[in-house]
């Protein structure tokens, strides 16, 4: 192809954008610009749950998928607004300032080009725009319920969607966006449900970790607020069991035990150091066995490509000086005798930013579960600590499901939007240990005890 060739190709992707896409993006920006400020999260999670991460539109050379879009907006106008002249720095937000820099530079040493350059100033702003678009509008209990909401509502959205796929092997998603294939997805003769989603492993990941916060709002809410959340438990399980997949399946099962050990929390810590203690046992004693063998058990179970996941883990451990000191180009998994794309968040954190960047992404997680443990010793109503936790478990769910995936598109718009409500939750106990979370829009405390937010 020449040059001229390729410029013209070039310009012609950038009409190359569904009409639907365009209306729902002027939809949903003039919505994150106009509604009240309780209610700017809400594009936020529709964008990702509405408009599939292949529609974008290309700006003086930026992809601009729809969730950024609406990060563009939601941001000028939060940190306009009051909201980011009364946030308070954690330690949660230096993390994951530290976090993105490293990928990036580390990036950028690997290869100093201007193509690298502009592509992680992308990496960037969605890291930075996504989270602290998160931090910076759902800093008030009411929000935070608005947030619960508006993704119980996608989940029950996305199921009927997902049964008419599942069924009629064509995906109803196709009808309005270029980008998507019409035909769904089968492996070994199975459908496999992928929405308005990349892959089937990240639509059934991304109902897992919903389901969590299904629960949270169905367990820490009355009247209609919590039927929708325990219809969206009901619709996030069935997205999970259309999704065919064995990641989401086994995400699934440790979700609903994270969630299970809320009516039995002294057990968590026994559970915790035992598995420990066992996995170290198992790794260090037992001839023969790895703890990275019980992923293809768990394979053997759900379904999956349980082994390749344990090669990659294999290997990424026994190559650690192929990308401990300033990571690697992806394609370095071929080199261990791995085809593909290395498929779990741990070992493509390790790759992206070396071994600083694991440690900053395993400390980005570790605060968050200390944030929670730490908002659960404090005197909440039973409600209150079932919202926690069930923010907690979606955290956990996260972890799971990294084994399996290496997250992007949509899946990271909830990825940053949980760690954003971690992030307001450990402000609300940096200002004072009560309320945990902040205050309404109205100004007045919310108490953590009492009714006032029922």
């Amino acid at each position: 192809m020449s040059a001229r060739t390729a410029s013209v190709e070039h310009r012609r992707r950038l009409f190359e954008v569904s009409p639907t896409t365009l209306v729902v993006l002027l939809l949903l920006g003039g919505l994150t610009a106009l509604v009240p400020r309780h209610l700017v999260i809400t594009p936020y999670f529709l964008a990702a749950c509405l408009v599939p991460s292949t529609e974008v539109i290309i700006i003086a050379g930026f992809d601009f998928p729809p969730a950024r879009v609406v990060v563009l907006v939601g941001l000028i106008r939060a940190l306009l607004g009051e909201a980011a002249k009364r946030a308070k720095f954690v330690p949660l937000d230096a993390l994951v300032l530290l976090w993105g820099a490293n990928l990036a530079v580390m990036s950028m040493v690997r290869s100093p080009e201007m193509g690298m350059f502009v592509q992680q100033l992308g990496v960037l702003y969605e890291i930075y725009g996504m989270y602290f678009l998160a931090r910076l509008t759902i800093q008030t209990r009411s929000q935070l319920y608005v947030a619960l909401q508006t993704i119980a509502v996608c989940v029950i959205i996305s199921v009927p969607l997902g049964i008419v796929e599942f069924v009629t092997h064509r995906r109803p998603a196709a009808i309005l966006y270029h980008s998507i294939d019409a035909a769904a997805h089968l492996r070994e003769d199975k459908t496999r449900v992928y929405g308005v989603f990349p892959q089937a492993i990240a639509f059934g990941n991304f109902m897992c970790i919903s389901a969590a916060l299904c629960w949270a709002l169905w367990r820490s809410r009355v009247g209609m607020a919590a039927k929708v959340g325990l219809l969206g438990c009901a619709a996030a399980v069935i997205c999970v069991m259309l999704s065919n997949s064995g990641t989401p399946l086994s995400t699934l099962g440790l979700t609903v035990i994270a969630i299970a050990l809320f009516y039995y929390r002294p057990a968590v810590k026994w559970i915790v150091w035992g598995t420990l203690v066992f996995l170290t046992s198992y790794h260090l004693f037992y001839p023969g066995g790895k703890w990275w063998g019980f992923i293809v058990k768990a394979s053997d179970i759900v379904g999956g490509s349980g082994f390749h996941r344990a090669q990659l883990i294999k290997e990424y451990w026994y190559h650690f000086s192929d990308w401990a000191l300033i990571g690697a180009s992806p394609d370095i998994v071929n080199t261990w005798s791995i085809g593909g794309d290395p498929a779990n968040q741990w070992v493509t954190e390790g790759i992206n930013g070396g071994l600083i960047g694991l440690l900053l992404f395993v400390a980005v997680i570790f605060v968050g579960f200390r944030t929670i443990s730490r908002v659960m010793r404090l005197p909440l109503l039973r409600r209150d600590q079932a919202l926690f936790w069930g923010i907690g478990c979606a955290l956990f769910a996260f972890c799971a499901s990294f084994i399996g995936l290496a997250q992007f598109g949509q899946i990271n718009v909830l990825w940053f939007g949980v760690l954003g409500m971690i992030g307001s939750i450990a402000e609300g106990m940096q200002v004072t240990p009560r309320p945990p979370f902040g205050r309404d829009p109205k100004g007045s405390t919310i108490a953590s005890t009492g009714d006032a937010h029922a």
